[in-house]
């Protein structure tokens, strides 16, 4: 039995969820203000087993196409640096230290052609880059450390009397 042939008829065409739709196995994407003969045209593609992108998801495709792939760890920052972390913070959630945080921002402000963290957080957002990952809530818990005091031994659990 042959394989589905999906087309996606959708609203939003960012880079990052068609790029996802297409590593799923889906042929076809077009956005739905695409003119009829576009969706006929699409229609067809996909029936046949070829592949078919509008242009406006084609164009979203290469603008969120980085020449240099993002490593899974520039992910990471990027995804925090979205949240609005600094480098200390990002750097205790991964276990790193912060010059290397700092490293790592430099090269993902290159790669996104970016002048600020504010900038790369936006470019990211806008490309869809990290369509596919959860952005709104801390991705990665800070790790539970003893509080100040009980880390200097100055304080101490005491049973209670019996009653």
């Amino acid at each position: 039995m042959p394989a589905p042939q999906w087309l996606v008829v959708s609203p939003v065409t960012h880079g990052g969820r068609v790029r996802h739709a297409m590593a799923a196995g889906v042929l076809g994407y077009v956005h739905a203000a695409c003119a009829l003969e576009e969706l006929r045209d699409a229609a067809r593609a996909v029936a046949a087993g070829r592949r078919y992108l509008c242009r406006t998801a084609a164009g979203a495709v290469a603008e969120g196409w980085l020449g240099d792939e993002l490593t899974p760890r520039e992910r990471d920052v990027l995804r925090m640096l979205c949240l609005g972390l600094d480098n200390k913070s990002i750097g205790l959630r991964l276990g790193v230290a912060a010059g290397t945080v700092k490293t790592h921002v430099k090269t993902l402000l290159q790669k996104l052609g970016a002048r600020s963290r504010t900038q790369a957080a936006t470019e990211a957002l806008r490309r869809g880059l990290l369509d596919d990952e959860p952005v709104a809530d801390d991705p990665v818990p800070l790790p539970a450390r003893p509080s100040r005091g009980a880390a200097q031994g100055l304080y101490r659990l005491q049973p209670l009397p019996a009653a």
